[in-house]
């Protein structure tokens, strides 16, 4: 192991088109970068980016702990192996409690230094068996069903195969009447709707007859956390797949709903659940469990998608098409290359560490 030095950087960036969710309507992110140099200057770069509505600290919590740990962070030795981040656990547990997404950023940011150290990609570093990409989900946006079918038409002829939406904005009969028309506009497509929490029992059982008509992947977290065996109940009443999402405070959390059936995919969000290496243990269970894994961002800048991105390639063919369709929205003046989704699929191949570096070099 080799010691090494840190700083962060604050950014702020604008999303191009509001997402609009059941927690609220989201036009902006912001967060820091963690950034380690080791002795012959090579950066490593992980993104600290709690989201109201979705994390349980805020953006001010988590720059305060960094505060007072950044001395004691700053006389750890740099990992040379997975097997060596892991045992800084204990660390983790201890300097991190609370604040998930700090976590996920000294962790992404060690495996960032890590991997570039070793000349390869982080998902390699992370697994020998790894992919070196993965499907994209489109997100849709907006309220006028013409306009969304439109949306799902230009992406799907831009090679996006799997869209994803969000319901539970409106009346339960606009939300259908919007799910129905991109289903008619890319009937081959995999389609999935998120609730965010935003239904009730009654909505649900007005809404899912009518949805299971419309060969859904399936629909995520239709009641509010704390609800899942009766979302569970719904689902195998009606006959549509159930994600979970929100349920999904921790890693002891997603253990449990794997474990317990009470879901056929689980989202994993990184930023929010609890960090990189938890994260990629869960895939592993879940695999084993037949439960798909959906890994997802919570639109933050491309550092922490990267860093989700490695994450799903690692993960292999435990990673279903995953939720980074804001790739290369936050990047602008923070990092390079922004990311790239090509053909409806963002790559690693090629890449040193997460494949970015930052555009002022001296930050």
């Amino acid at each position: 192991m080799t010691t090494c030095r840190w700083s962060s950087v604050p950014y702020l960036g604008r999303l191009p088109r509001p997402i609009v969710t059941g927690h609220g309507t989201y036009q902006e992110r912001s967060g820091f970068l963690l950034v380690v140099r080791d002795a012959d200057g090579i950066v490593g770069l992980g993104d600290v980016a709690p989201l109201t509505g979705f994390s349980t600290e805020t953006l001010e919590d988590a720059m305060a702990r960094w505060v007072t740990i950044q001395s004691e962070v700053a006389r750890w030795r740099i990992p040379a192996t997975r097997q060596e981040l892991s045992a800084l656990s204990p660390d983790f547990d201890r300097l991190t409690a609370g604040l998930p997404s700090l976590r996920y950023g000294l962790e992404t940011a060690l495996g960032d230094l890590a991997a570039r150290r070793a000349g390869i990609a982080m998902a390699r570093w992370l697994s020998g068996d790894c992919a070196e990409e993965v499907e994209v989900n489109a997100l849709l946006t907006g309220d006028d069903p013409a306009a969304l079918a439109e949306q799902a038409q230009m992406a799907f002829s831009n090679g996006f195969r799997t869209f994803k939406m969000k319901v539970a904005v409106g009346s339960v009969g606009r939300d259908v009447e919007r799910v129905a028309a991109v289903r008619k506009a890319v009937t081959e497509a995999n389609l999935r709707i998120d609730a965010n929490e935003g239904w009730t029992e009654s909505q649900v059982q007005e809404a899912f007859p009518v949805l299971r008509e419309l060969s859904l992947e399936f629909v995520e977290q239709p009641l509010p956390a704390g609800q899942a065996a009766r979302a569970r109940h719904f689902s195998r009443l009606f006959g549509i797949p159930l994600a979970l999402d929100e349920e999904v405070n921790d890693s002891a959390d997603a253990q449990r709903l794997i474990t317990e059936g009470l879901c056929d995919a689980i989202v994993l969000k990184p930023m929010v659940d609890g960090g990189l290496l938890r994260s990629l243990v869960l895939a592993e269970v879940a695999q084993r469990a037949g439960v798909k894994v959906i890994f997802t961002s919570t639109w933050e800048s491309d550092v922490g998608l990267a860093g989700t991105l490695h994450l799903a390639c690692a993960a292999g063919s435990a990673a279903a098409p995953v939720g980074l369709a804001t790739a290369g929205m936050i990047a602008e003046g923070i990092v390079e290359p922004a990311l790239r989704i090509t053909g409806g699929r963002l790559s690693t191949a090629g890449q040193v560490g997460l494949g970015l570096q930052l555009s002022r070099p001296d930050a």
